[in-house]
């Protein structure tokens, strides 16, 4: 008996130890640059951050992700677009760029986005054409507290803050006329 419980004991203390990795979600990095009005280069290393991106977020449908994603602003073109989750507190008439739930990257802003009730959706897109929409819903930070949004300062005082979302989400891609639609949804 005292053989049995020992055999028991060690397989337990094993079986915990071996396959505690293997469902830790596939870590994505990524950079999206945006640049008003300069077309992007296919040998320019924003096309190639950016298709890398897409390629690693397409080899990712249907799983569970550790997403850590920086969006440089462009100018004119910030590249993204901050709305709350049911639509209220759209970004589109601010002008200094403060979006949804107080995340904005106007110049010289830095922080953490103020998502602590209230999911929001930032929509974005390859930097060189359209064929790759995205929208990452962040959660509110009540209900996921590893969902991340915030406006990194660039130490330029004058420049627009360098968007950074991070946080495991949920891939998922749709087939839509010319391309492929991304949503990234909160997960736990």
């Amino acid at each position: 008996m005292i053989k049995i419980l020992k055999f028991l004991t060690v397989f337990a203390v094993i079986g915990v130890a071996v396959p505690a990795t293997a469902h830790d979600p596939v870590l994505i990095e990524g950079q999206l640059s945006h640049h008003a009005g300069v077309e992007i280069d296919e040998d320019s290393d924003a096309y190639r951050d950016a298709d890398a991106l897409f390629e690693r977020l397409e080899q990712a449908d249907g799983q569970i992700i550790a997403l850590d994603l920086r969006i440089l602003p462009g100018g004119d073109d910030r590249g993204y677009s901050i709305s709350r989750l049911d639509g209220a507190g759209a970004d589109e008439d601010t002008e200094e760029g403060e979006g949804a739930d107080g995340i904005g990257c106007e110049a010289g802003s830095a922080g953490f986005g103020d998502n602590l009730t209230a999911a929001v959706v930032v929509s974005t897109r390859h930097p060189a054409h359209f064929h790759a929409p995205i929208e990452i819903v962040v959660g509110s930070r009540m209900a996921f507290p590893l969902q991340h949004i915030a406006c990194a300062y660039t130490g330029d005082p004058s420049a627009e803050g360098v968007l950074h979302i991070r946080g495991r989400f949920a891939v998922q891609i749709v087939s839509i006329p010319t391309a492929l639609g991304y949503r990234l949804t909160p997960a736990n």
